[in-house]
């Protein structure tokens, strides 16, 4: 999720595929310019390295895993987990 700087705050969601992934230089340039970036990553080894790359690459990312045991937001939803209040945690 991506939240522009400007004076009329957007949410951007999507995904990337899979954890070695990475944006082309059109994302690129967005992700960069935006006031903040909220990645959530699957919650195991592949999606954690994912994670320190989005880290290194990005000064305005936010990683906001899922809560273990949980691997990813499809198996917080299979759980009943209130996936909606969990996401605007993650943005706020």
């Amino acid at each position: 999720m991506v939240s522009s700087g400007s004076s009329e705050s957007r949410l951007i969601g999507g995904g990337v595929g899979s954890p070695g992934t990475r944006p082309d230089a059109a994302l690129h340039a967005v992700l960069l310019a935006a006031r903040s970036v909220v990645l959530i990553p699957d919650y195991d080894k592949a999606g954690i390295k994912a994670a320190r790359w989005w880290l290194e690459t990005y000064p305005n990312v936010k990683i906001w895993p899922t809560p273990p045991p949980l691997k990813d937001v499809g198996e917080m939803f299979e759980a009943g987990k209130d996936v909606q209040k969990w996401l605007n945690a993650g943005i706020s």
